[in-house]
């Protein structure tokens, strides 16, 4: 077995053991290009940011408020460039939440962390 069969056979029993958990998820794509694809445009540095709630294993409790992951081969100043703008984005959603969770603050409008939701948003950046 190799090592990313090993990796990928020890991460698999790890996720049997997590509870489902309700997220909000929001991601941040650079250089994108999908002449196609009439949702999904990118901004002037091309980047695409887009956020949907999903349920997802995770073993961390209510504690772990913010997980940031970063793909291992960004590059340092894409990764900086897209997190100053999924934290702008991130603020405006927010803005009237006062004290409600994320979760309550996005289903206000009917929504449910149950069922997939995808917004896509192009910043003049």
């Amino acid at each position: 077995m190799t090592q990313a069969e090993d990796s990928k056979k020890w991460l698999l029993e790890e996720a049997m053991q997590k509870p489902v958990q309700d997220l909000r998820q929001y991601d941040g794509f650079v250089g994108y290009q999908d002449s196609a694809d009439f949702v999904m445009q990118p901004d002037n540095d091309g980047d695409v940011l887009t956020s949907g709630n999903r349920s997802d294993l995770r073993g961390n409790g209510s504690d772990l408020a913010v997980r940031m992951q970063v793909h291992a081969d960004a590059k340092a100043s894409d990764v900086l460039r897209v997190l100053d703008k999924l934290r702008d984005w991130l603020q405006d959603d927010l803005r009237d939440a006062g004290d409600m969770t994320v979760g309550e603050w996005r289903g206000r409008a009917g929504g449910h962390l149950g069922i997939v939701e995808m917004c896509v948003r192009s910043l003049p950046y």
